[in-house]
């Protein structure tokens, strides 16, 4: 997920994004509130989060949207 920028030039940073998470538990809407640098890991870290799935809330037996979901991204290099 590393960009190779990055790698190169030992950047640490962070993305944080808000979300939805659908009822089969995919990510939707995915969008960056915050990040630093700007402009270096939002790509690579929007591919990513897409790919990921989540445990969606259940609710009278149902999945169920959860809207306003946040997560954030720290990329440290060790």
């Amino acid at each position: 997920m590393y960009s190779k920028e990055a790698i190169l030039n030992n950047i640490k940073g962070y993305i944080k994004f808000s979300f939805a998470i659908a009822e089969n538990g995919t990510p939707l809407n995915i969008q960056v509130v915050d990040s630093h640098p700007i402009g270096i890991f939002e790509q690579e870290a929007l591919k990513a989060l897409s790919k990921w799935h989540f445990k969606p809330k259940i609710i009278n037996g149902r999945p169920i949207v959860q809207q306003n979901m946040y997560y954030r991204i720290d990329f440290i290099l060790e």
